[in-house]
C-alpha cells in the first residue's frame, strides 16, 4: 500500500469514528457543542468589550455577527451524516 493510500484510509477511519461517535454519544456530543458555541460567543463578547464596547453593546454585536446558535447547532448536526438513521 502506497503512503497516499495509507493517509486516504486513515483520514476515511478518523472519519468514520467521529461520526459513529456522534450516533452513540449524541447527548455527550451536542452537550460539547452548546459549549464550544458559548465559548466563542463569550470570546466575541470580551474582544468587543476590549474594543470599549458596553456589555450590553458587545454582547448584542457578537451576537449579530456570530450569527443565530440554532441555525448553527442544525447546520453542524447536518454535517454529522447520520440524519437518515434517525
Amino acid at each position: 500500500m502506497t503512503t497516499v493510500w495509507k493517509v486516504m484510509f486513515m483520514l476515511w477511519a478518523r472519519r468514520l469514528w467521529l461520526r459513529l461517535q456522534t450516533l452513540f454519544r449524541r447527548e455527550e456530543i451536542a452537550q460539547q457543542l452548546d459549549t464550544e458555541i458559548q465559548f466563542h460567543l463569550e470570546q466575541q463578547i470580551a474582544e468587543n468589550v476590549a474594543a470599549g464596547m458596553s456589555h450590553e453593546e458587545a454582547r448584542y454585536a457578537a451576537m449579530r455577527s456570530f450569527g443565530k446558535p440554532t441555525v448553527l447547532k442544525e447546520e453542524t448536526r447536518d454535517t454529522w451524516g447520520w440524519l437518515w438513521l434517525e
